[in-house]
């Protein structure tokens, strides 16, 4: 899921361009605007719609 404010499907898609790229000039900045100490905390493969889900009801129980 792409993260809020990243510009829709193309920015997501320069996102992930980026942060896979340590020597991108914009690497760093992008992990401190997602929160991340490393881009391996950044898996969009690893994404499934039920997990998102079960996470977004568990935020509604609160």
């Amino acid at each position: 899921m792409p993260a809020r404010g990243c510009g829709g499907a193309p920015g997501y898609s320069d996102l992930k361009v980026t942060l896979g790229d340590p020597a991108h000039e914009e690497h760093h900045a992008m992990l401190v605007w997602l929160g991340l100490r490393s881009a391996t905390g950044f898996a969009p493969a690893r994404f499934t719609p039920d997990e998102a889900s079960m996470r977004l009801l568990h935020l509604t129980a609160l």
